[in-house]
């Protein structure tokens, strides 16, 4: 898995809900998160930056971003690993008015990971990768994987959030090798023990490549429905709703196709929508179909700039002829 994903993988983990979302914020909630703030709570601090960044107000929000990365630095200093974790893949990013800095970052994570955090491992072994450091690698990777190993060694019933998300990554790294030998039967046995969308979404990839198991794109279909259903993923929602559609993989079936493509275009995911416009345009509801062309040509869809454009040239069901 790229550093990136990693990264993006913890940060939601790390945040609440309600602030992987950021939106305006009526001046009461405003003046509550600047109390909050202002008493040293770190995620208030965070939420107020945003805010004021979504305003356009730079000043504020670099001052508020300042003070975070402070609050963030006395906590990990005191011995905070969610406060390390924030730090350090901020400075990878560079996100959130945090300078992107890898030498602030790594020694951040080695204390996150001599403090027994798995994912800090990892995010090292990546960093060592790609710096062609194999040892360095593989000693970090064996550090997250026997972290991981310790937390699902005795598993609940059913497991806890922390031991499926430790399942998950003890299924990818013994798929993929990463800190113990791979062993792809295994990693997969482990990706199914885990059942939360991380797992359903590498389990679709091992089915519809082959990866670990038969080649079997029905099976992988079917993790991609759990995505779209109980994960509200609109990206697979658009592969199973494009499958159904043309029976690929799965038995055609248009009901199904047409749902599950509907989610994907009002999620604004462009392939779906030029995919609806493309069957609207075939029933003659000319100008719903050029309403989806002209949606998907603005996501920069060429197709959509072309199916828009030949519906234009002539004009149509309501749609004016503009050469």
């Amino acid at each position: 898995m790229k550093i990136i994903s990693l990264i993006a993988a913890f940060t939601l983990m790390a945040l609440p809900m309600q602030a992987q979302q950021e939106t305006a914020q009526p001046a009461d909630a405003t003046a509550e998160l600047t109390a909050k703030a202002e008493s040293g709570d770190a995620e208030a601090m965070r939420q107020l930056y945003s805010q004021y960044a979504v305003d356009g107000n730079t000043e504020q929000a670099q001052a508020w971003a300042s003070r975070y990365e402070q609050q963030l630095t006395s906590q990990a200093e005191a011995g905070d690993t969610k406060a390390m974790m924030l730090l350090a893949t901020g400075y990878l990013s560079g996100r959130d008015y945090m300078p992107q800095d890898s030498g602030k970052a790594v020694p951040w994570l080695v204390r996150a990971a001599e403090a027994g955090m798995p994912s800090a491992a990892y995010i090292l072994g990546e960093i060592f990768t790609q710096m062609n450091n194999s040892a360095e690698a593989a000693r970090f990777y064996k550090q997250a994987y026997d972290t991981y190993a310790t937390l699902t060694a005795k598993l609940s019933e059913p497991p806890t959030d922390e031991q499926r998300k430790a399942l998950y990554w003890q299924g990818y790294m013994t798929l993929m090798g990463l800190g113990t030998e791979q062993n792809t039967s295994e990693g997969i046995a482990l990706l199914r023990a885990a059942d939360i969308d991380w797992a359903w979404a590498q389990l679709y990839k091992c089915y519809v490549k082959g990866i670990g198991v038969e080649k079997d794109i029905a099976k992988g279909i079917s993790y991609a429905r759990r995505l779209a259903d109980e994960a509200g993923d609109s990206l697979m929602a658009w592969v199973v709703g494009s499958a159904y559609l043309k029976g690929e993989g799965v038995a055609k079936n248009e009901a199904l196709g047409r749902k599950y493509l509907q989610m994907a275009d009002d999620a604004n995911i462009a392939q779906a929508v030029h995919l609806n416009g493309t069957l609207l345009l075939a029933e003659g509801k000319v100008k719903e179909a050029w309403s989806r062309f002209n949606r998907a040509a603005s996501m920069g869809l060429p197709e959509s700039m072309t199916a828009a454009a030949r519906i234009m040239m002539t004009g149509a069901d309501g749609v004016e002829q503009d050469v």
